[in-house]
Parts: C-alpha cells; sequence; structure tokens
C-alpha cells in the first residue's frame, strides 16, 4: 500500500464527509444565540414596523409582491405585552394561535 492510496482512499473520503458534517452542525449551533434568547415582542394595536423594531430575532427577508410569512431564523420566545394579560412563551420557531 502506498502513501497516496492511503490519503486518498475511500475511508479518507469517508472521514471527509464525517468531518464536513459535523463542522457544518457545529457552525449551524453557534449561529443560534446561546447566551441571549431572541425574542418576538408583540403589542396589542402595534404596527408590524413595531414589530420588527422591538423583537430581537432576526426575520426571513422580505420578499416584495409575494406572500411572505415573516418566518423567524432562529428560535425565540413570543413576548406579549399587555399589562393585565401579558405572557412569555418558551422559545420556538413557528407560534400556532388556536381560536
Amino acid at each position: 500500500m502506498t502513501l497516496r492510496s492511503h490519503w486518498f482512499g475511500w475511508r479518507c473520503g469517508a472521514y471527509l464527509l464525517v468531518l464536513a458534517g459535523l463542522t457544518w452542525a457545529v457552525i449551524h449551533r453557534l449561529t443560534q444565540p446561546l447566551w441571549d434568547e431572541p425574542e418576538i415582542v408583540v403589542e396589542m394595536g402595534g404596527t408590524y414596523e413595531n414589530l420588527l423594531r422591538n423583537s430581537s430575532a432576526p426575520f426571513s427577508p422580505e420578499i416584495r409582491d409575494r406572500i411572505w410569512f415573516g418566518i423567524p431564523m432562529t428560535d425565540a420566545r413570543l413576548r406579549f405585552v399587555d399589562p393585565q394579560f401579558g405572557f412569555t412563551t418558551p422559545a420556538a420557531r413557528f407560534f400556532h394561535c388556536q381560536f
């Protein structure tokens, strides 16, 4: 066995693939802030611009002239600001309201 076949064999390719997957997982995890959870701040009667300004969670980019759902890019807590009925939810990516 030569050195060349050892470095460029199928095992080396498998190791590189595993290493690439682990690197991607670590980078993905580090982009999610761990020390300060992002939050989405909702006020009764507030505008969408106020929601974006007061929230620390980044949202998906807006697509002009298309239906856009404004999905948060990271898990975030939802904080409803109200003197009587205010609440904060655990961190989540999608919030489902059922009436």
